[in-house]
């Protein structure tokens, strides 16, 4: 019982130290990109700060209106400021415009960046396996070799495409939005926050038993290919030795447990989303009814409650960002 804890305890740790190789290895190909990245991440961080301080200037409206309607009820010739009101709105629609042009040219430096971070991949793969020897070719299937240039670097592509802002934009989302939190209520906020370690631990548990069928899909996907490729370059040799029925055979198993391992490597990653969700929707009610009632003893403005409302939704938005990354990296070091 102890060898075989102590030998599960190693291999765990081998898998993480090769990862975290793989990962440093991958990332010295984004160096010659360096000021393309920092430009991207500059458009990226501008975007998320005006994301995070547009629901407490659109609060001010919601103040003005709710004010506005409450001295209506003491004295009726009382008349709006409206033009107070229009001129927040206008400040919130200019917030939330620039934000998303950031974000959409933070979009188009990146995916420039990795576009040629693929040309370089390919390009070096075609070169090595052009300089490897003939025997060291014939020992791998031809598809398993395809898959390499073709699905596995398409994957790394898409997955650094998808969580180099991605990650960057969640980590500053989550500092900046937990700032204004605080800053409107931290009685909110800790009533908000005790639903994030048992939701982090959750999909942390998740994470961890998903990952051996991401890398158990890429491999079979290049066998699979490999196959594939193999039956029907030799189609002649495999109809003239009736071999059709053997190739038949080999691809409905490699079939089936790249189905069955895509199956349930995508029914693990999509159980992080629901139950990060409903963790986070339990504490999403803690805070409406707690905040209902710092309201009535007029401890809060309808304002903040409405703003610090926008803010947990914001606040989850992220977290589930970074629970989507952390299965974009598994199927990134697989393909790695």
């Amino acid at each position: 019982m102890s060898f075989h804890m102590n030998h599960a305890m190693r291999a765990q740790k081998s898998t993480i130290k090769n990862a975290k190789q793989t990962l440093q290895r991958l990332l010295m190909y984004l160096k010659p990109y360096v000021l393309l990245i920092v430009l991207g991440v500059f458009f990226s961080i501008t975007a998320t700060i005006l994301t995070v301080i547009g629901p407490s200037i659109l609060a001010q409206a919601t103040d003005l209106l709710y004010d506005g309607y409450l001295q209506r009820l003491s004295s009726p010739a009382f008349e709006l400021d409206q033009s107070a009101v229009f001129s927040v709105l206008r400040l919130v629609l200019m917030i939330y415009g620039s934000a998303a042009i950031l974000s959409y040219l933070s979009s188009i430096v990146i995916n420039r960046v990795t576009q040629k971070m693929t040309l370089t991949l390919r390009t070096q793969i075609s070169s090595k396996i052009n300089q490897l020897h003939l025997r060291t070719i014939d020992e791998k299937p031809i598809g398993d070799v395809l898959s390499r240039i073709t699905n596995d670097v398409d994957t790394i592509n898409n997955s650094l495409q998808q969580a180099l802002i991605a990650s960057i934009v969640a980590f500053l989302s989550i500092i900046g939005i937990l700032i204004m939190m605080i800053r409107l209520s931290w009685i909110l906020t800790i009533v908000a926050l005790i639903s994030l370690p048992v939701s982090l631990f959750t999909v942390s548990k998740v994470v961890a038993y998903g990952q051996k069928y991401f890398s158990l899909r890429a491999k079979t996907l290049g066998d699979l290919n490999g196959h594939i490729e193999e039956m029907f370059s030799n189609h002649l040799i495999v109809t003239a030795y009736h071999g059709q029925d053997f190739a038949t055979k080999k691809f409905r198993e490699l079939n089936d447990q790249l189905q069955s391992q895509t199956q349930k490597s995508e029914v693990i990653s999509s159980l992080m989303l629901p139950v990060g969700g409903f963790i986070g929707n339990l504490g999403y009610i803690a805070v409406v009814l707690i905040g209902a009632m710092l309201m009535i003893s007029s401890q809060l403005s309808l304002g903040a409650i409405q703003a610090f409302i926008m803010y947990i939704r914001n606040f989850n938005q992220p977290l589930n960002q970074m629970a989507n990354i952390t299965t974009i990296i598994q199927s990134t070091v697989a393909a790695s």
